[in-house]
């Protein structure tokens, strides 16, 4: 005897919901093709690293 098959229709039920990491992943590639896209604009940082650093001296303000 066959067997029936779920239709389409029907199937989309079966699927569990999203977690909440899922949520917030999908939500992150929204914006950033909202961003790609030029309809938004995030906020922009500029950082300055200094040419040398005394990886010693730093340690040992971090040790003592």
């Amino acid at each position: 005897m066959p067997t029936r098959k779920k239709s389409v229709a029907s199937s989309w039920r079966s699927v569990p919901k999203h977690s909440a990491v899922g949520r917030r992943l999908i939500e992150a590639v929204k914006e950033a093709a909202a961003y790609a896209r030029g309809e938004l604009a995030l906020p922009r940082y500029d950082v300055t690293a200094p040419d040398q650093i005394n990886v010693a001296a730093v340690r040992r303000a971090l040790a003592g």
